[in-house]
């Protein structure tokens, strides 16, 4: 999933056993405001859904760029070098 969040490429949830998953399972996240990506549990919502972000050419919607911005402080290409800096500023 970080694959297609950090890049901002759409993310869809098929969620065809909700239920049957929260009964066994739980979850640490609220299904219904806390996933990356818009949710579905039909089959035909699914397709809906594929067929809406090809047609705007799978970008990525607003609300789920905002929540990107509060997960993750750095969207860039510069983790290796924060990660040196940093051990270089310890002293190693």
């Amino acid at each position: 999933m970080l694959g297609c969040l950090l890049p901002g490429k759409p993310i869809l949830f098929y969620q065809f056993d909700l239920d049957q998953y929260n009964k066994t399972n739980g979850s640490y996240i609220d299904m219904e405001t806390e996933l990356w990506g818009d949710r579905c549990t039909e089959q035909e919502d699914l397709v809906h859904l594929i067929k809406d972000y090809a047609e705007n050419g799978f970008q990525e919607k607003q609300k789920y760029a905002e929540m990107r911005k509060e997960y993750f402080a750095y969207i860039d290409h510069n983790n290796c070098q924060r990660t040196y800096e940093y051990i270089k500023s310890q002293g190693y």
